[in-house]
């Protein structure tokens, strides 16, 4: 069984453990006593230079380890793999009738599909009728499946991808992302790509009880205060300038939890504190029930957005009942804030004009929908992007999908294949629970209006880092000769290993669509090799926002992505290279590129492997820059 490991790697072991020598010289190694006698002196002195230059010698070689350990946990990930859900009604939406016509015959023929449709209740699909809501001889209407390109051959991804993008920008039109990985490394990957676009960050994370379950929950305190600032320190990174985070904990963490937010986003930029009530509660005889937590809100600026929402109290008349969740003002007589911000022992109160009354929810998740739901109606709104990297069971991206939102959520455990994929799918089919039965999400989220696209990616973990690294035999004296004596005590690690696959081998990018690692996708078991996504993760390097993607085959295969970064139009190319190749093969190699190059218009083109593409002054005016390069500088 594969064992679960925590890793404390020191953020300035040097600083630290010289800091320490200088204490001990001080305070253990000289005598003052015998540096007063003018005979011991010398000898004091020459005692102290010794102690201090083996603790150097000692100090430099464990921060050479330290230090190369921090570089492993620090770099960007690979993505290992990429893969998108997306319904038949959203794929002749964005490719057409047509393209959707040709690929009815492949999807009816995909046993594991089918099979995962009927498994999970979206009827049986044997014949190419059973795909319809209804058809006739002018229109058909497709059912909301949601089609898993997993399923399928990368040639058929790829031709799904090329034919979506021809008509849309993909990132536009894709609804979410879902990370599996260990929540720090996800948003250090992501980062570059996502920095400042999130409007809401709402996160659920272990409540350091000492339980055990299924959403990892068992911390000591101190391991609980680092993971959490760590990973709220690179999160409010990500939040745009109007953004607002979340953080929900129950009473055993939320002292720790405001700390840290007051820590990290400053005591001034603190909104509310909300005490959700909740109707199941713990019971003892030695003190009140516990039937509460707590929910922290923060702001990245000042100017944060947080829209109060509002419904009608009972008695009111048919015209403003009506009006739903809207601000009315007093003339209407409608001011029931909808919210559970009540002082404990209270279920309900009454304070004038004013009328609260509580929400009282029942456990349908491990949090309820209605409970995200109205985080996410109160700081966000239609089409902004929220994130929730202590993902669960996946409640925040089911409610965001249901309200309209955009969404990322970030999950390390094997639930996220059992619980939140699925979940997800059947959001997309259309899923009649939890918000689902409430009058104003109905008119945005029904049968007819369901249905979605969303990638899902895979990254490579620190352990994966690990199991890669190897020691290369290199010529020693060589390095001595250049280093001297501190070769082994500083250096021997980056360059013993710097050829390393998880360290970016840029030999191994002439061929970028085999480029493997070992990894360990599985709670037991070896490490197996596998073929990573070398493009995917160059994009989130690059940060760039991916509108179009093609592949082409001129007897050897091209990936052509079109994106944009800080307005401007990038093209990236990634094909299959040959250092072998002679005069004639750059120069068709060039002319294919300029041909396929011809529909865009990128301002900056990155290209793997050599080649003769050069800029001129008609037509392509592109800045030609180096895949290996900037690939090798980003990855860290």
């Amino acid at each position: 069984m594969k064992k679960r490991v925590d890793y404390f790697i020191h953020k300035n072991l040097k600083k630290f453990l010289s800091e320490q020598l200088d204490y001990y010289i001080k305070n253990e190694v000289l005598d003052i006593d015998a540096l007063e006698k003018e005979s011991f002196l010398d000898k004091h002195i020459t005692r102290a230079k010794m102690v201090r230059e083996i603790g150097e010698d000692i100090i430099d070689f464990l921060a050479q380890i330290e230090d190369f350990q921090k570089r492993l946990w620090e770099k960007k990930k690979f993505v290992l793999s990429t893969d998108y859900v997306i319904t038949l009604d959203k794929i002749r939406e964005y490719a057409g009738e047509e393209f959707l016509s040709d690929i009815i015959e492949t999807i009816l023929k995909n046993e594991k599909q089918l099979k995962e449709w009927e498994e999970m209740d979206f009827g049986k699909i044997d014949k190419e009728e059973d795909l319809y809501l209804r058809k006739d001889l002018f229109d058909a209407e497709y059912k909301k499946l949601p089609l898993d390109t997993k399923y399928f051959s990368e040639d058929f991804k790829e031709q799904l991808l090329e034919n979506i993008t021809k008509n849309h920008n993909l990132d536009d039109i894709l609804d979410g992302l879902l990370i599996k990985s260990e929540n720090w490394q996800a948003l250090n990957t992501i980062l570059e790509k996502y920095k400042e676009q999130v409007q809401t960050i709402y996160i659920d994370p272990p409540f350091n009880t000492g339980s055990d379950f299924a959403y990892l929950d068992k911390y000591q305190d101190s391991t609980w205060l680092t993971l959490m600032e760590n990973r709220i320190d690179i999160a409010r990174l990500l939040l745009n300038n109007k953004g607002i985070i979340c953080l929900h904990l129950d009473p055993r963490a939320n002292y720790y939890g405001r700390i840290i937010l007051d820590n990290i986003f400053g005591k001034d930029q603190f909104i509310n504190e909300i005490i959700w009530a909740y109707e199941k509660a713990r019971y003892s005889e030695k003190k009140f029930k516990e039937n509460h937590e707590n929910l922290f809100l923060y702001s990245r600026s000042d100017d944060y957005y947080f829209k109060i929402q509002y419904v009608p109290r009972k008695g009111e008349t048919e015209l403003t009942k009506s009006l739903g969740r809207h601000q009315v003002d007093y003339e209407g007589k409608i001011s029931p804030d909808y919210w559970v911000d009540i002082p404990s022992f209270s279920t309900a109160m009454t304070a004038g004009e004013r009328s609260i009354k509580l929400l009282r929810i029942y456990f349908e998740t491990q949090k309820p929908e209605k409970l995200i739901g109205r985080i996410l109606e109160t700081t966000s709104n239609e089409s902004n992007l929220v994130m929730d990297f202590f993902l669960g069971s996946g409640t925040t991206t089911a409610v965001a999908q249901k309200l309209g939102r955009k969404w990322i959520g970030i999950e390390m455990g094997d639930h996220f294949w059992t619980v939140v994929m699925p979940r997800m799918k059947k959001v997309l089919f259309y899923d009649r629970s939890g918000i689902s039965k409430e009058k104003d999400v109905k008119e945005r989220y029904n049968e007819n209006k369901a249905g979605g696209f969303f990638k899902y990616q895979i990254l490579e973990q620190y352990e994966d880092t690990l199991d890669n690294l190897e020691i290369n035999t290199i010529d020693n004296e060589q390095m001595e000769l250049e280093f001297g004596d501190k070769y082994l005590l500083r250096y021997f690690l980056e360059y013993e290993t710097k050829d390393n696959p998880s360290l970016l081998n840029i030999e191994k990018l002439q061929s970028p669509f085999s480029y493997k690692l070992k990894v360990n996708l599985e709670e037991v078991g070896e490490p197996e090799e596998m073929v990573v996504d070398l493009p995917e993760t160059f994009n989130y390097l690059l940060g760039i926002k991916v509108k179009k993607v093609k592949v082409r085959n001129s007897g050897r295969k091209y990936l052509f992505i079109e994106g944009e970064k800080d307005k401007q139009e990038i093209a990236i190319i990634w094909r299959e290279y040959d250092a072998k190749w002679e005069e004639k093969d750059y120069e068709e190699d060039k002319k294919f590129i300029r041909e396929e190059l011809k529909e865009w218009t990128p301002q900056v083109v990155y290209i793997n492997g050599q080649s003769i593409l050069t800029p001129d002054f008609e037509d392509f005016r592109a800045d030609i820059r180096s895949i290996e390069s900037e690939f090798k500088r980003l990855m860290g």
